[in-house]
């Protein structure tokens, strides 16, 4: 089954940190491996673009670009109108960049993948940890 996920998650994988939880660290495994697909929506890579460059993560945004792109298990989706009129339904109001990761696994139809107690409680698609 594909999944979307959130920020925190993707950054956790690609730093192997501890705090993804052990199904989440299978479904990365296995995209790694090709037999498993993960969309990334634009605004995480926004998102990870500036946590890596103002020295938040250990990351480097561009290599970390370069994996993403050198295979067919991590998929960007570009921000467009749709998703930004599904964000703007969204109830009850989020933070904005969260409620776009969500709208993007709404769209998709895919559960989400996210740490994050606010976006999990929202309870607008299903979430996976």
């Amino acid at each position: 089954m594909p999944y979307v996920t959130d920020t925190h998650p993707l950054v956790w994988h690609f730093t192997r940190n501890k705090r993804l939880s052990t199904r989440v660290a299978g479904i990365f495994n296995t995209a790694d491996i090709g037999q498993e697909v993960i969309y990334i929506p634009a605004i995480v890579l926004g998102e990870l673009m500036h946590i890596s460059e103002a020295g938040q993560v250990p990351l480097n945004f561009s290599a970390t670009l370069t994996k993403i792109k050198s295979g067919d298990n991590f998929v960007t989706v570009p921000l467009d109108l749709s998703i930004i009129e599904a964000a703007n339904e969204i109830r009850p109001r989020l933070e904005m960049h969260d409620r776009l990761v969500i709208a993007t696994a709404q769209i998709l139809s895919l559960p989400l993948i996210t740490f994050d107690e606010m976006m999990t409680s929202a309870r607008v698609v299903p979430v996976v940890w």
